[in-house]
């Protein structure tokens, strides 16, 4: 018998995920960009001390593709600086940002992949940039990353070859210009790259997604390049995407993630180091559809490295709380523009934390999600069941729990797009079987709303709002420092039976 997500990361849950908080992000801001853009990347150009942003678009007017920079206001705020075109049909996609000829300014490298090569593109410091060398690689390069792979001290790129099945490495003269010192061909339709040090020996090796034949494959750097490939399968008929690394498990040896899709389900595959070799792989469900890109950064500030990736066909971000020891918790949805693939993370308002940039290809967009630096005050439970789409519907929560504050907004996902649904809630934990789904609480039920339809792609959200007594009325008056439980109900006729489901249970506490 198949499994459902929901089944599966309950059979997780029991097998010892551990119970750790849900990370917390406020919705995003929305930046408008050249269409269709692909790759989303971070950096002080204008050595202002802020961070800026650089993203790869095309088609623009006439059919001329871009790599386009945007400068930060200082607090996380993105205006267009500078319109870099790449040349007519080009195709430009990867993008890396690192200082490739030494002079304290971040340059830049693109993946043209209509071309066959990679650009470089060098600052003067200011957040100008003037072409560099453009170096052929194999065929349809897609994904890029930069480090020191041959120990000489300056910064090589690396990129994955889609059509070509191939990893060219560029080593760098130390000024930055890069000429294509290998190819090494392995896997089929290789997607995501990285650089990491995974043998402890001072240089960088590179790790790629092999996404139709579900593995990753390992290639070691070293004085001459990269050594052959090691290849490791993803498990269990997966499809592997982007790639991250980092020390999941805190033990000072670099780890491997990928997304990987199992019936367009989206899930962190995790590979940890155990001295230069890798166990077998860990899934953990992030319950986005189809997950493209990922990246690992501690969100929550509590010392342990988590991930995120972006969910291609359900609009979203999924973000899990790492527990420090190669296990990651349950998700938390984000909402972005529509259809995101690049993601990035660092801190673009300055206030001390990680946030999430996202590149929206068919909203011609980025998310800007900001992180308030704080883990979330609330935890979902239970366990949710298929619906006719063939997930589970997740609920999550954003803003703050400040009742003074009145920002807190529920959120579903993965319900039935345009099916009519209710928030409910409860004083009371419960688990007990009703229509297609699982009841969540019990006790004495209150309604948030009259049902009303969900988007297109399933998802709904729902402010309370304190400030017009909603929903502050007799038994069911929510005050500071009452705990509450969230459920969301919804319509399915499509799934026959009682024709309706419901989500997974969050609970949470209030404060002033």
């Amino acid at each position: 018998m198949k499994k459902t997500t929901a089944q599966i990361v309950s059979a997780l849950c029991i097998l010892g995920t551990p119970a750790v908080a849900q990370i917390q992000f406020n919705p995003g801001t929305t930046v408008p960009t050249g269409q269709r853009p692909d790759s989303v990347v971070l950096g002080d150009f204008d050595l202002d001390g802020d961070l800026d942003m650089a993203v790869s678009t095309g088609p623009q007017a006439g059919n001329l593709d871009a790599v386009e920079i945007y400068a930060n206001d200082g607090f996380g705020g993105y205006s267009l600086l500078a319109t870099l075109l790449t040349g007519n049909n080009t195709g430009p996609g990867g993008l890396v940002a690192a200082d490739l000829n030494a002079d304290g300014a971040v340059d830049l490298a693109v993946a043209l992949h209509n071309s066959n090569s990679v650009r470089v593109m060098l600052n003067n410091g200011s957040g100008a940039f003037t072409f560099g060398t453009n170096t052929a690689v194999g065929l349809d390069p897609r994904g890029l990353s930069s480090g020191d792979v041959d120990g000489d001290g300056d910064i090589d790129v690396v990129s994955s070859n889609r059509d070509g099945n191939s990893v060219s490495l560029l080593s760098n003269n130390g000024l930055g210009s890069l000429t294509l010192t290998s190819t090494s061909a392995l896997g089929a339709d290789l997607r995501g790259i990285a650089i990491a040090d995974f043998n402890a020996d001072g240089r960088g090796d590179v790790v790629v997604s092999s996404h139709d034949t579900r593995e990753i494959g390992i290639l070691l750097g070293g004085v001459a390049g990269l050594g052959a490939p090691t290849m490791h399968s993803v498990g269990g008929g997966r499809r592997s995407e982007g790639v991250s690394t980092g020390d999941f498990n805190g033990d000072g040896q670099m780890d491997i993630v990928a997304v990987t899709s199992l019936n367009n389900d989206s899930w962190a595959t995790v590979f940890i180091n155990g001295g230069g070799s890798f166990g077998a792989p860990q899934h953990f469900a992030f319950l986005g559809i189809d997950g493209d890109s990922i990246v690992a950064a501690d969100f929550d500030l509590d010392g342990d490295l988590d991930l995120a990736t972006t969910n291609q066909s359900s609009n979203n971000v999924g973000i899990l709380s790492g527990a420090g020891n190669g296990t990651f918790g349950l998700p938390t949805l984000v909402a972005t523009g529509v259809r995101p693939g690049g993601i990035a993370a660092a801190d673009v308002d300055g206030d001390g934390d990680a946030d999430l940039a996202t590149a929206n290809r068919d909203s011609s967009s980025v998310s800007v999600l900001e992180n308030p630096g704080n883990g979330a005050p609330w935890s979902n439970y239970c366990t949710a069941t298929a619906n006719s789409t063939g997930v589970s519907a997740v609920i999550g929560a954003s803003g703050s729990v400040s009742i003074q504050a009145n920002d807190f907004t529920l959120n579903v996902s993965n319900s039935v797009g345009g099916s009519m649904g209710t928030f409910l809630y409860a004083a009371q934990q419960g688990f007990s079987a009703l229509g297609n789904g699982n009841l969540c609480v019990s006790g004495q039920i209150f309604r948030l709303h009259s049902p009303s339809p969900a988007g297109q792609n399933g998802s709904k959200s729902k402010l309370l709002n304190f400030l017009a007594g909603n929903p502050s009325f007799g038994t069911g008056m929510i005050t500071p420092g009452s705990t509450w439980n969230f459920q969301y109900w919804y319509r399915d006729s499509a799934a026959g039976g009682s024709l309706f489901n419901l989500s997974n249970g969050l609970s949470v506490t209030f404060g002033q």
